[in-house]
C-alpha cells in the first residue's frame, strides 16, 4: 500500500480536494498524512474527506516521515523547494503546475529528480480528459489531415467578483504570471501533446495581457492591495512547422474551455462542457465543407480503466493522473509529464510573458 501525503490544503480553490477525491478511489494507495501551514485546515480537510487514520501533521518534515509519495498543492513559488526536500527524503513527487516562477528556478529540482530515481510528475492532468484522449487518436489516424490552424479559449469566472480577496494567485511574487500560467499551462501542454508529432513544438509567441481588476481587499487585514499579474491575455503561438494557434485566457469570466482544430480533412472540437464527446466536421481532403459539426461519444475504452472510474467532469482526469502516478511507482515507469516537461512548459510561459512585455514576437529558444 503506497502512502500518499498531501501538502497545501487550500484557502480558496483548494485543488488538493480533487487529489483527495481521486486517491480515495485508487486501490493500492491511501492518504496517510496531510499538512498545511494552518493546522486547522488539515483537521477540517481530513474530516471533510473522511480520511480515516490520516495524520494531520505539524510540519512538512513530519509528513515526509509518514509517506512514500507527496502531492504538492501549494503556491507556485514553493513548488521547487518542497519537491527538492521530498526527493532528498527519498519520496516520489506529484507537483501541481506551473512548476515554478521561472524556468531557471526548476533546475535544482531537475538535478535531484535525475539523481533520486524517484517518480517525479507535474500535474498536467488535462491529458487524461476522455475527449482529448480520443482527439489524439483521431489525429494520429489522419482524421484531421494536414493541420491548418487552431484556436483555444480557457476561462474561469470566480475572480470576476471584485469582492474575491487578494490571494496568492494574484501576486507575481507568489504565482509568477496570473492566468497565463494558471490556465495556460494546460493549454500549452495540450497543444503540443495533440499536435507535436505532426507540427513539432511551439516555437514563437506574440502576446498582449491586461490586469482589469487592479486591486482587491487583502486577506486578513482589510487593506487594499494591488493585483500584480495578468487577469486576461491573448497570445498566438507558432509551431515549428508554421501552424498558428491562437489562445485567449481569462479569470474574469468567459466560455469555459474550448479547443478547435482545423485541417485538410475537416475540424475537431473540444468543448469543456462535454468532456465525454468530441465535435467532428469532416470534409474531403480535396474538397470543401458539406456537413455540419456533430458531437459523437468518446468510446469507453478511452477512459473506463477500472470499474470504479468516476464518470464525472474534472474528477476523471485527476483519477487517471493518480492511476498513472501509482503505476509509475509500482512498475518502475517514467511519467510523460515529468519534471523536464514541467520545466519546458515553464519556458513557454516565460516566452509568452516576455512577448507581452516587449510587444514583439519572441522565440522560445532565445
Amino acid at each position: 500500500m503506497i502512502r500518499i501525503g498531501i501538502v497545501g490544503l487550500g484557502y480558496t480553490v483548494g485543488i488538493s480536494n480533487q487529489h483527495a477525491i481521486a486517491w480515495k478511489l485508487i486501490p493500492g494507495a491511501r492518504i496517510a498524512a496531510v499538512y498545511d501551514v494552518r493546522t486547522e485546515r488539515g483537521e477540517e480537510f481530513v474530516k471533510r474527506h473522511q480520511l480515516d487514520g490520516a495524520a494531520v501533521c505539524q510540519s512538512y518534515e513530519e509528513l515526509l516521515d509518514q509517506v512514500d509519495a507527496v502531492c504538492i498543492c501549494t503556491p507556485n513559488v514553493t513548488h521547487v523547494d518542497l519537491a527538492v526536500t521530498a526527493l532528498k527524503a527519498g519520496k516520489h513527487v506529484l507537483c501541481e503546475k506551473p512548476f515554478a516562477l521561472r524556468e531557471e528556478d526548476c533546475q535544482e529540482a531537475l538535478n535531484y529528480a535525475q539523481l533520486s530515481g524517484k517518480v517525479c510528475m507535474i500535474g498536467l492532468c488535462y491529458r487524461y480528459i476522455p475527449a482529448f484522449r480520443y482527439m489524439k487518436q483521431l489525429i494520429q489516424d489522419g482524421a484531421l489531415g494536414e493541420v491548418f490552424w487552431g484556436r483555444q479559449v480557457m476561462c474561469s469566472d470566480r475572480m470576476a467578483n471584485p469582492g474575491v480577496l487578494c490571494e496568492w494567485r494574484m501576486q507575481k511574487a507568489f504565482s509568477g504570471t496570473g492566468v497565463i500560467g494558471d490556465l495556460g499551462s494546460h493549454m500549452l501542454d495540450m497543444t503540443e501533446w495533440l499536435l507535436g508529432e505532426q507540427c513539432g513544438g511551439l516555437a514563437k509567441f506574440q502576446c498582449m495581457d491586461s490586469t482589469r481588476i487592479t486591486e482587491r481587499e487583502e486577506i486578513g487585514t482589510g487593506r487594499r492591495r494591488a493585483v500584480t499579474n495578468d487577469d486576461v491575455a491573448s497570445f498566438t503561438g507558432q509551431m515549428e512547422n508554421g501552424v498558428l494557434i491562437s489562445y485567449t485566457v481569462a479569470r474574469l469570466g468567459g466560455p469555459g474551455h474550448t479547443f478547435e482544430l482545423y485541417g485538410s480533412g475537416g475540424s475537431l472540437v473540444y468543448d469543456g462542457s462535454r468532456p465525454f464527446e468530441v465535435g467532428i466536421r469532416r470534409k474531403p481532403f480535396e474538397g470543401g465543407y458539406q456537413e455540419a459539426l456533430t458531437f459523437i461519444p468518446v468510446p469507453e475504452e478511452y477512459y473506463m480503466t477500472a470499474e470504479n472510474t468516476p464518470v464525472e467532469p474534472f474528477t476523471i482526469n485527476f483519477f487517471h493522473q493518480a492511476e498513472d502516478f501509482l503505476d509509475c511507482i509500482l512498475n518502475g515507469k517514467h511519467p510523460e509529464t515529468d519534471f523536464e516537461r514541467g520545466a519546458h512548459i515553464q519556458r513557454l510561459i516565460d516566452t509568452i510573458e516576455r512577448a507581452a512585455e516587449s510587444g514583439v514576437t519572441e522565440d522560445v529558444r532565445d
